[in-house]
């Protein structure tokens, strides 16, 4: 059977198929009042007076997408109220089926060509050549790709789930068990039927029997007199395989437990694996699955320790701070200088987060990301540091961050990111100030209220600082841009280009700030190291932080129930010098993801 006949027979069958299985069961968000977890201290550090000691993405909203001159005079629509201690258990959550993604769906097709990873999928790459059909396309209020709400199936996924369906089969007729049957004269059916039990247990994660596998043995019985024969007869059951929505979707079902269900063995393996390794469970994740050991909370903390160690294995672990530092954005911004090169800035500000996660993912892992001198700069943008190498490779290398430069906050990839295109245009502070707001204290300022425009005028011989006082001035500016220019002004030592800078409109640029809405650590600062003092110095920040740790791992926003684990988890985060690992450890173990609702 010609391909694009293939496809078009199975095109309908899948999407009925994954239409049934598109729901995501996600639970609510924590609503306006904008309540987190309680906790005691920072994020990171040994206790609870030592501050410090992971992408469908982030996004910019851009210079026109900002709240704008004018604000909400509410204020920010959920400001952090003080600090809330834990009062309930962790509650079960709702059930859902998660949606692979494109990386995802590559590494577990791997397994199906070389067999299960050996360790932690470090060995499983992406098939070369193979068109992968499940990008994860985030809204613009969707902060992590990981969130099972944005894993639904559109038609058009359908019909690119069937198209990678047919070029995985076509690759899988090569395997020798599987070939033998197409080159044979028996039955193709009795033949087909253990290979294809063995390709089924790999792609469902589970362990199958011969009924699971039945009705594509019979699909490759009626076409057996196809034109084409035994090979087109064996490659759609390999086909129809590959579009089941066992394979495109993960469960998180659960067996009953009295009134709710818990997640299986395999559920759980599934949820660790492809949480931790982006792909299917490894050997020794696979083995205490079918024995049920998972189960046991020392079993479990003792993988998820395992998965996130060795620096080679920590994907969705970088994928988590690339998503919530939002840096990838700078590949979104279009600016008047052209120099700054924003892809070889990504893979810089990428090499930046491995270089953490390998050196402190178990010792200050939030401190580091906001503190850390230790960079990687290129001659191509060495203008972006301020330094002085010359020549246009791409090639990185380590390089000490002096000056006004520390973390991700100070990396060029975030500060152009979150700047406006033209050096001339005010928007640069409000977009720096906003995302601090929104990632460090978990409130939300709100766009601009339709018909609410200040305009901001444009004079060479002011500074931005002296040209935004007019929000100060205006009743329905001040609340919100309060919040987002105090924060935004603790940036002023760089330009639009991520440039450290002394001067604006021919005066010594001024670099202090406020902090409005912490709860805990309101008041001024002076620049960037100002402000990472106080954010690493917040009970708020350490909640935040906590909090979208949990929803990145876990793929939703944390309740009121769930108050309790993300506390916990933020206590074994601390009392560990500041362990990621610690962290994610804790909400493996907790009701709230080993449970759902009935």
């Amino acid at each position: 059977m010609p391909r694009d006949l293939a496809t078009s027979v199975v095109t309908t069958s899948v999407f009925l198929w994954l239409a049934s299985g598109a729901c995501t069961g996600d639970i609510g968000s924590m609503g306006n009042s904008g309540q987190r977890p309680g906790t005691t201290g920072a994020p990171g550090g040994s206790g609870p007076s030592t501050p410090g000691g992971n992408p469908g993405p982030g996004t910019n909203p851009g210079p026109g997408g900002n709240p704008g001159p004018g604000a909400n005079p509410g204020g920010p629509s959920n400001a952090p109220p003080p600090v809330q201690m834990c009062v309930q258990p962790s509650t079960a959550s709702r059930p859902r089926l998660w949606r692979l993604d494109d990386g995802q769906y590559g590494k577990t097709v791997a397994t199906l060509l070389k067999g299960r990873s050996a360790d932690g999928n470090d060995d499983m790459v992406l098939p070369s050549g193979l068109k992968l059909p499940l990008a994860i396309v985030a809204a613009a209020d969707v902060r992590f790709s990981t969130r099972s709400s944005a894993r639904h199936v559109a038609d058009s996924d359908a019909e690119d789930i069937a198209r990678a369906g047919y070029d995985v089969s076509e690759r899988l007729l090569a395997d020798a068990a599987i070939a033998a049957c197409v080159s044979g004269t028996g039955s193709l059916r009795v033949c087909l039927e253990q290979p294809l039990m063995q390709k089924a247990e790999l792609a469902f994660r589970r362990p199958v029997v011969a009924a699971d596998v039945a009705h594509y043995l019979a699909a490759a019985e009626a076409a057996v007199a196809s034109p084409g024969g035994r090979r087109e007869a064996a490659r759609l059951a390999l086909q129809a395989l590959l579009i089941a929505p066992r394979f495109v979707f993960r469960t998180e079902l659960g067996a009953d437990a009295g009134g709710r269900v818990r997640l299986d063995a395999f559920e759980v393996a599934d949820a660790l694996s492809y949480s931790l390794t982006d792909g299917p469970p490894d050997q020794a994740l696979w083995a205490d699955a079918k024995s049920g050991a998972v189960l046991r909370p020392e079993v479990t903390t003792g993988h998820i320790t395992r998965l996130l160690t060795a620096a080679e294995k920590k994907g969705p672990a970088r994928n988590f701070v690339r998503e919530l530092f939002a840096y990838r954005d700078v590949l979104k911004v279009t600016k008047v200088a052209k120099f700054h090169q924003p892809d070889t800035l990504l893979r810089e500000a990428d090499l930046f987060t491995e270089n953490v996660l390998r050196k402190n993912a178990h010792a200050g892992f939030f401190k580091e990301l906001l503190t850390s001198r230790n960079g990687f700069v290129s001659p191509a943008t060495a203008q972006s540091y301020n330094a002085t190498l010359t020549g246009t490779s791409t090639t990185a290398q380590p390089f000490t961050y002096t000056g006004e430069r520390q973390g991700l906050l100070g990396h060029p990839a975030w500060l152009v990111g979150y700047a406006a295109p033209d050096p001339a245009e005010f928007e640069t502070v409000i977009l720096r100030g906003r995302f601090v707001s929104d990632r460090f204290l978990c409130a939300k300022v709100p766009n601009a209220p339709i018909g609410i425009i200040v305009e901001v005028a444009k004079d060479p011989t002011k500074t931005v600082r002296e040209r935004l006082t007019i929000h100060k001035k205006d009743p329905t500016c001040s609340a919100c841009h309060r919040v987002m220019d105090g924060l935004g002004l603790g940036f002023e030592g760089f330009d639009d280009l991520g440039r450290t800078r002394t001067t604006e409109a021919m005066r010594p640029v001024v670099r202090s700030g406020e902090m409005v809405g912490s709860g805990d650590q309101d008041g001024p600062f002076e620049g960037l190291e100002g402000l990472t003092t106080k954010l690493l110095a917040s009970q708020t920040v350490a909640s935040c932080l906590a909090a979208q740790t949990f929803e990145f791992f876990m793929g939703r926003t944390p309740n009121q129930g769930d108050a309790c684990t993300v506390q916990d988890a933020l206590r074994q985060y601390q009392t560990a010098g500041g362990d990621l690992t610690a962290m994610v450890r804790t909400f493996f173990v907790s009701d709230g993801f080993l449970y759902r609702t009935q």
